[in-house]
């Protein structure tokens, strides 16, 4: 269990967050071999092999969040783990560095920085 230490100064809100915004979500379907390359192939993770995968693509303009305004695009290959259906985000684009940086620190996303026009 992790526990806070008071004599750090915490750099971002503590979760959970409260956000406001729109979004467009689009769902599809990939192949086996698309999701589980999309994936990355980490472990315990598989695609379905008969069905393939429920792929998901997020656009999210945040208006109100603690980290400020930002535009978000996420990914995730909709693949298995041990049989689970588990949303993986496989690559998530931000366009402002404090959310790139609190979705690394507090929930282990692997955003990265983009300029969105």
């Amino acid at each position: 269990m992790f526990v806070a230490d008071p004599s750090i100064p915490l750099l971002f809100a503590p979760t959970p967050w409260n956000v406001a915004g729109q979004a467009l979500v689009i769902v599809g379907h990939l192949s086996r071999r698309a999701a589980r390359a999309l994936a990355g192939h980490p472990r315990g993770f598989a695609a379905p092999p008969l069905l393939g995968s429920v792929a998901v693509l997020g656009l999210i303009s945040y208006t109100d969040t603690p980290v400020g305004p930002y535009h978000e695009l996420a990914f995730t290959p909709g693949v298995l783990w041990r049989d689970i259906p588990a949303a993986l985000v496989s690559h998530m684009l931000v366009d402002s560095a404090r959310s790139k940086m609190a979705g690394r620190a507090l929930w282990g996303l692997p955003k990265e920085l983009a300029r969105f026009i």
